[in-house]
């Protein structure tokens, strides 16, 4: 990419704050990427959790568990008194013993809600850190390739260009109109197009700023909790 002069960058302030603008620069080091990589992949976590319970609510989960224990029962108890009562016959295929055995899979395995639980939750805890270690690492990728640098951020009403400082050149790494949900984080802040969004479309890499949230406020961009 072409190096682009950044005029703001000459600035000795830190941040500084005018109506609908904000200059805010951030030093972005080994360690800080580190801290910020273990923050997404706890808010990664958090969204999956949260998406889980929107498809399948807790109650919802626990109720078709059971429901299908009792249908593995019912069905059961059936298919033996058919059993026990000749049975059917069909192209010499005894139904009832068919039925017998998929009834009885169907008891075993969902007898005991609890194990089922504890057993689904730790498999899609083990996919689930993997997706969002892999997800934060790739959204990292290209700061980690030019650290040290200077996260700085110039914005102005809805638009914001961020650029990438190192000693050798000050590159334009993107511009972005900025709307819709947020995450602040301790690192960075994330931008979503949904509130219920698995992953942003942008990140703000910064530490701790009062001014950046009252600007993102003032924008009307609203914040998700993650409770």
């Amino acid at each position: 990419m072409t190096d682009l002069h950044n005029p703001i960058s000459g600035t000795s302030t830190e941040s500084s704050r005018s109506p609908r603008r904000l200059l805010l620069k951030t030093p972005v080091t080994e360690e800080f990427l580190h801290a910020l990589e273990a923050e997404l992949v706890t808010i990664f976590l958090e969204r999956f959790a949260a998406y889980r319970d929107r498809i399948l609510p807790p109650k919802l989960y626990a109720w078709l568990l059971s429901t299908l224990k009792y249908l593995g029962i019912f069905g059961l108890g059936l298919s033996l008194l058919s059993f026990y009562l000749g049975g059917s016959i069909v192209y010499s295929v005894r139904l009832d013993m068919i039925l017998i055995s998929i009834f009885s899979v169907l008891c075993v395995l969902f007898w005991d809600k609890k194990k089922i639980v504890e057993r689904h939750t730790a498999m899609t805890a083990r996919v689930w850190a993997w997706s969002a270690k892999k997800r934060a690492g790739n959204m990292l990728r290209k700061a980690r390739k030019a650290l040290p640098f200077c996260a700085e951020y110039d914005f102005r009403d809805d638009v914001v260009a961020y650029y990438r400082i190192t000693d050798k050149a000050s590159v334009l790494a993107w511009t972005r109109t900025i709307k819709h949900w947020r995450i602040t984080g301790h690192y960075a802040t994330l931008l979503f197009k949904k509130k219920t969004s698995m992953y942003p479309y942008i990140m703000i890499l910064h530490a701790p700023s009062a001014e950046l949230d009252s600007y993102l406020d003032e924008l009307g961009i609203q914040s998700i909790s993650q409770n």
